[in-house]
């Protein structure tokens, strides 16, 4: 017969809070909650005190049920008694119930549970309360589940008065950002506060012999605070391949002041000095050892010490500000390094942005090296090794006339040294509508639109070591406006373009300071070059709306472009080091017109969808152009800067092709039912 048992305690059973678990990263423990032991009673009968017992009745013959659970059979008074503010319930349930007046034990057999609030306690043999020395035994692979917790074990005690609990043979699971699976004997003080741990094993594989784990022989965790674990060993299957002195991991959450979590390195496991002969074993590193000031609710600071072996050692000062009312983070670090050779070098780096008002953004960021090669050197990853390092600032405001953008980049090539600094700014005025519509019919040049864009560009390139590779430093800048007034299908727009481009000179060089993979011709004197150009073009077309979706454009267009270089061309003249250092004149191309007509369509098709989506559409947008270019005249100059191919006629086909794939999510079947009712 299986035995349903309701108790109403005043906010928790005492013996209880010892099977309420909580955990702490990689361990087992069990939180408590202060409560006060009562011996239950039937669910029929009434508190102890208010009535007699009634007389037991005589077992009947027919045979025990072999469900482990009943569902309460609840009544009027148990309803009552449920509503009662200040109790909490607690429900037992269990084959045979056997309470011993003398003893003062309470034992629950056959598949014992025990729930209150959430929590469940299960076993596959008996839970037992000795009230007289305070003391709970769960035996029968106990396992507890609530609050997020899943906690089994070969068996549970529970020391009322010392508050101590303890689970021998502890298995359970940890999410922190990865699945872990735990095992060990736990023993649990002061309610949870802190836990104590032996032969403690954790993995991510959940398989029942896992590839690799790790054991930590003893562990101790302050609940929120700490916890530590000496020594810890890796193995793989059954073979330990590392070992630690000991792990710390810190629980508590939030920012505070305190000392940094340092971190160790070790790539070479054989050393690898050899004196005398310029080798050094850098394998060995120690670092973030250091502390954080949490200066204020939005400030921060860190100082923190690194070191590696026979190479270098450094110093980390940072500083960090976030405070999101005002939309503001910043976040800025310097590091000194000391080299074993004598030279110093320094990094910056750092982070910001700010948006004062929601038209205006403001982001940067900082990265730095004094010497890459450095970089290159003290890094050990090949993906580090080739990579830039990056600084970049960016403005942007939108106002009610348009919007205007800034920005600029710094890159550094770890691996050649080389930097570039790129930097634009940008101005887009709104739309403006001319001819507005008024009161009345529309008139075909309503509605008309103009608009105007502008931006300028300036980027340099730096070479290290450039005279020995025979790579000159060069800059470019650059000019873009461009405007378009469309008047129903009529369009009309036209743009004006100026570059300028810059290489610096490169004195010649001895041969035995260049790669010898360089030519001879390359160790001369190498002049620098300036070229600049000026292009303008101007285009109309006309719209004709054919069938559907489908569009020709026919369309007239007429440019020219204007170039300096820094020597003046003639078709007989020989080039000359002194006519190349020569400043030129601006020569003028011939002027040319393009005819051109475009045809371009949109085609739509509707598929059924699978699994969460409910249909699916393509979507094709095909385009095909041909633009012609009759052949102009050209002078002896024109054609020695242009070449032949600036006046010879052109004939241009272009095919586009651009296609978008759209799904379309079902809806959950209540929302749709809801709508059809709302109908």
């Amino acid at each position: 017969m299986s035995w349903t048992f309701v108790g109403l305690n005043p906010m928790s059973m005492k013996w209880y809070r010892a099977l309420a678990p909580g955990l702490a990263l990689l361990a087992l423990a069990l939180s408590a909650a202060p409560a006060q032991a009562q011996i239950p009673t039937s669910p029929r009968g009434r508190p102890t005190g208010q009535a007699p017992a009634r007389p037991r009745p005589q077992a009947d013959t027919v045979p025990r049920d072999s469900a482990a659970r009943r569902e309460t059979v609840q009544d009027s008074v148990i309803d009552q008694l449920l509503k009662l503010e200040g109790y909490v319930p607690v429900e037992y349930q269990a084959d045979s119930a056997e309470f011993r007046n003398a003893e003062r034990t309470l034992r629950l057999r056959g598949n014992p549970v025990v729930t209150r609030q959430g929590t469940e306690i299960t076993a596959t043999d008996s839970i037992v309360y000795r009230e007289l020395s305070e003391f709970v035994e769960i035996y029968g692979k106990p396992h507890v589940t609530g609050e997020g917790q899943d906690i089994t074990g070969d068996v549970i005690y529970y020391d009322l008065a010392a508050e101590r609990a303890s689970v021998r043979g502890a298995r359970t699971t940890i999410n922190e950002g990865a699945t872990w699976y735990v095992q060990g004997n736990v023993t649990s003080e002061e309610q949870g506060a802190r836990v104590y741990g032996t032969s403690s094993t954790f993995t991510s594989d959940e398989r029942e012999e896992p590839a690799y784990h790790f054991k930590v022989d003893r562990m101790k965790v302050i609940r929120n605070r700490v916890l530590i674990g000496r020594p810890a060993y890796l193995y793989f299957r059954n073979v330990p391949v590392f070992v630690l002195p000991f792990i710390v991991q810190d629980l508590a959450k939030g920012r505070r002041s305190g000392v940094l979590i340092p971190e160790f390195e070790i790539t070479d496991i054989v050393r690898t000095d050899a004196p005398g002969r310029g080798e050094r074993g850098t394998g060995r590193h120690i670092g973030n050892i250091g502390y954080y000031w949490a200066l204020s609710e939005y400030t921060g600071a860190q100082v923190s010490f690194d070191w590696r072996s026979q190479s270098w050692m450094s110093l980390t000062a940072g500083y960090q500000y976030t405070n999101r009312r005002r939309f503001m983070n910043a976040d800025f670090s310097f590091q000194q390094f000391w080299r074993e050779e004598g030279q110093n070098s320094r990094n910056l780096r750092g982070s910001g942005s700010w948006q004062p008002n929601e038209r205006t953004s403001l982001n940067t960021s900082l990265n730095y090296a004094s010497s890459t090669a450095f970089e290159r050197n003290r890094s050990i990853d090949p993906l580090r090794q080739t990579s830039e390092i990056s600084s970049t600032f960016s403005l942007t405001r939108r106002a009610d006339w348009g919007q205007i953008g800034s920005g600029a980049e710094l890159r550094q090539d770890i691996a050649t040294g080389d930097s570039r600094l790129g930097s634009r700014l940008s101005i887009s005025p709104q739309t403006v509508t001319i001819f507005p519509a008024g009161e009345g019919a529309l008139r075909w040049y309503n509605d008309a639109s103009l608009t105007l864009t502008g931006d300028v560009n300036y980027d340099r390139n730096t070479r290290e070591e450039g005279y020995q590779r025979r790579l000159a430093n060069d800059a470019r800048a650059g000019a873009n406006l461009t405007g378009n007034v469309r008047i129903g299908p009529i369009a009309v727009g036209g743009g004006l373009r100026y570059s300028r481009d810059d290489r610096e000179s490169l004195a010649a060089i001895d041969s035995l300071l260049v790669d010898p993979a360089i030519g001879g011709g390359g160790l001369g004197f190498l002049p620098g070059l300036r070229n600049e150009t000026l292009d303008w073009n101007a285009s109309t077309g006309y719209e004709f709306r054919l069938v559907g979706a489908t569009r020709l454009t026919p369309s007239i267009s007429f440019g020219q472009q204007v170039v300096r270089r820094d020597s003046i061309i003639h078709p007989d003249s020989v080039l000359s080091v002194e006519k190349e250092q020569a400043f030129g004149q601006f020569i003028a191309g011939t002027p040319r017109v393009n005819f051109g007509a475009g045809l371009q369509t949109e085609l739509f098709g509707f598929f059924p969808g699978f699994g969460q989506y409910a249909a699916i559409r393509h979507h094709i947008t095909p385009g095909l152009r041909y633009t012609y270019s009759p052949q102009v005249p050209q002078n002896a100059l024109q054609r020695a800067v242009f070449g032949e191919q600036g006046g010879r006629e052109q004939n241009e086909v272009t095919l586009q092709f651009d296609q978008t794939f759209e799904a379309k999510v079902r809806r959950p079947a209540q929302s749709a039912r809801n709508e059809q009712i709302a109908r």
